[in-house]
């Protein structure tokens, strides 16, 4: 996740308050603190296109799908071998029959 984020960062360029090299290292330091490494200042360049495919990579991966992995499944069975083959499957969990 915090490679995603850094390559946001990266793809945002530097913010516009940043210009001194000394601004520049407190910028990356306080991104460091937080666990995202920025070690290449070269990569710091705008690119609006590169920015949107990083962060729909985050709200990809930080979406409903990745919050909630084990959603319940509901099952229909009008054969009984399915229903007792499901049943004996130690990696089911039932919860109503």
């Amino acid at each position: 996740m915090n490679k995603m984020i850094a390559l946001k960062i990266y793809a945002s360029g530097w913010p516009s308050h940043v210009s001194t090299d000394e601004e520049k290292e407190k910028f990356v330091d306080d991104y460091r603190k937080q666990g995202i490494i920025l070690d290449n200042w070269d990569l710091f360049q705008e690119s609006p296109g590169r920015r949107l495919l990083s962060k729909l990579l985050i709200y990809s991966l930080w979406g409903k799908m990745a919050q909630r992995v084990y959603m319940p499944n509901t099952s229909f069975f009008h054969d009984p071998a399915q229903i007792w083959t499901m049943f004996h499957d130690t990696s089911n969990i039932m919860e109503n029959v």
